[in-house]
């Protein structure tokens, strides 16, 4: 599966694999998914805001049990202990989402 088939616009060729990776991560489930996938795989119930983050960082939770932190601030902001990364812009191996970086946790 490309973005392209998605109706993603791809005029920046770097991005393309990060395209292609939300892409999926957005896609209905293959047919010999484990009995854990879901067909809305970043949550499929409310959105919670997250009212304790700083200013600069935006942060939700959808059901069941998915968060979104999105670093619109100059300084890395750590991750929660005990979460699942699932999706992220980055590579995030210092367990901090950086400026302009966002991330998809499971906990």
């Amino acid at each position: 599966m490309t973005a392209s088939n998605k109706g993603v616009d791809r005029s920046d060729a770097d991005h393309a694999p990060e395209v292609d990776q939300l892409a999926r991560a957005f896609a209905a489930p293959p047919a010999e998914a484990d009995p854990g996938w879901s067909a809305v795989v970043l949550g499929d119930g409310g959105l919670i805001w997250d009212a304790d983050m700083p200013a600069d960082v935006l942060s939700f939770v959808r059901e069941p049990g998915f968060r979104c932190i999105v670093n619109f601030g100059p300084e890395p902001h750590e991750l929660p202990a005990g979460v699942e990364i699932v999706l992220a812009s980055a590579d995030l191996t210092s367990r901090s989402v950086g400026t302009d970086e966002a991330v998809w946790l499971r906990f």
